[in-house]
């Protein structure tokens, strides 16, 4: 196996792929707003607010896919890369599925005006908060690779990352939770919404958990990219 070297040089690829990797990961902080007022708009029943805040998270995930193509081409071949390349890249796959999942969500709920039971709502707007806090979570510990890269992955520094990846875990674990007693009431609802209101929530439903495996998927990459 390819050994890969933590040392000073590694300051020496901060713009490539690094800089990418981080560029790539704002993109999916800057997402985080407007996919909640998405959803929340959604639920309120404005459609004027979800349209607008649904066409930002579209050309959001269009900019990350530019940015996943850009980090993917200036890979280095150079053996003093610092992180091992295809957990690199698993890492980088997992963060744009984030961005894939969000879009799919913003589509998926235009394509039906499905009125959210008023005894649904705030346990909507519980697990939208869970998915959110999950997201941020992942965003702190990603947002500290400038600074793992030029400390050369100094233990300090990977410490702080780790505690956001455990914050990453119990939000996603408290999302799940959440996820799974509203789609129960989803399905104890049907007389309200009907089959098809019931099959198009819980397909959204299943998308913003999506949201939020991806983001400890990504996070449970890093874990093993620091600890190489």
């Amino acid at each position: 196996m390819t050994r890969y070297f933590r040392s000073p040089v590694a300051a020496a690829w901060r713009k490539s792929p690094f800089e990418g990797l981080i560029q790539h990961a704002a993109l999916v902080k800057e997402c985080g707003t407007p996919l909640r007022l998405a959803v929340e708009a959604y639920i309120s029943g404005d459609k004027e607010t979800f349209e607008k805040n649904a066409k930002i998270v579209l050309e959001l995930e269009g900019k990350a896919d530019e940015a996943k193509m850009s980090v993917r081409k200036n890979m280095p071949r150079a053996v003093f890369l610092p992180v091992d390349k295809s957990t690199f890249l698993m890492l980088l796959r997992e963060e744009d599925a984030i961005l894939d999942h969000a879009e799919d969500l913003v589509v998926w709920l235009g394509m039906r005006d499905t009125c959210v039971p008023p005894g649904l709502k705030d346990d909507f707007m519980e697990f939208l908060s869970k998915v959110e806090l999950t997201l941020e979570a992942y965003e702190k510990a990603i947002g500290r690779m400038n600074s793992l890269v030029e400390s050369s992955f100094a233990k300090k520094e990977i410490n702080i990352v780790r505690e956001h990846i455990h914050e990453v875990h119990k939000y996603e674990f408290e999302a799940d939770q959440v996820n799974h007693r509203l789609s129960k009431k989803v399905f104890q609802s049907e007389n309200e919404l009907g089959p098809v209101g019931v099959m198009h929530l819980l397909k959204a439903l299943n998308l913003m958990d999506q949201i939020a495996n991806h983001a400890e998927n990504a996070a449970d990459r890093l874990r093993v990219m620091i600890a190489q």
